[in-house]
């Protein structure tokens, strides 16, 4: 099946769901369930936050969590203020971090989640999601940007119901992750 970008934004689909099943279960990690409308609310707290930090359209925002629900609520508080995640590995040697931060351009790099209320701005289908980088295996690993539209378009096409989950389970900064986590 062919799968074509629609230019809708990860954020527009994902509130559409909000809309259409706010009480549906959208993350579970070990003890943590949260709903859609639960991971609206928090992500959209952490968007004032960012965009309080002047974070907005097309800024990088590191991204150095754990496997969590609060690493989704990251990933989608940052997509809200029409910026893009870098997801980076703690893993990786100190060098390699510096590397991908000063390359992607970060401006800022997440490991909590909280913060005030605020407007925030609308980002369209265009606007950058992430910053993936290549493992390097020819040399310098070097960084794909990935709009939010392509993120729905594969999302848009997996073969799942609304009811069913997807497992979480390979490192946010490999770029399957980004099939298991937006997945409806």
């Amino acid at each position: 099946r062919e799968v074509r970008e629609s230019g809708r934004s990860v954020v527009e689909v994902f509130g559409e769901r909000v809309v259409e099943a706010p009480d549906a279960v959208a993350v579970v990690c070990g003890e943590v369930v949260l709903t859609y409308g639960e991971l609206a609310e928090r992500s959209d707290r952490l968007a004032r936050v960012l965009a309080g930090r002047g974070i907005g359209v097309e800024s990088r925002v590191g991204l150095s969590l754990g496997r969590s629900a609060d690493l989704v609520v990251a990933m989608l508080g940052v997509l809200k203020v029409g910026a893009a995640y870098v997801p980076l590995n703690p893993a990786f040697p100190e060098e390699r971090v510096r590397q991908v931060l000063a390359d992607a351009g970060v401006e800022l790099v997440l490991g909590e989640v909280a913060g005030p209320e605020g407007e925030l701005p609308v980002p369209s289908g265009g606007s950058l999601a992430y910053v993936m980088f290549t493992s390097g295996s020819t040399g310098r690993p070097k960084g794909v940007a990935v709009t939010q539209s392509a993120v729905v378009a594969l999302a848009a096409d997996a073969r799942f119901a609304g009811h069913e989950r997807v497992l979480f389970h390979s490192p946010h900064s490999f770029d399957a992750a980004t099939y298991e986590i937006w997945v409806p």
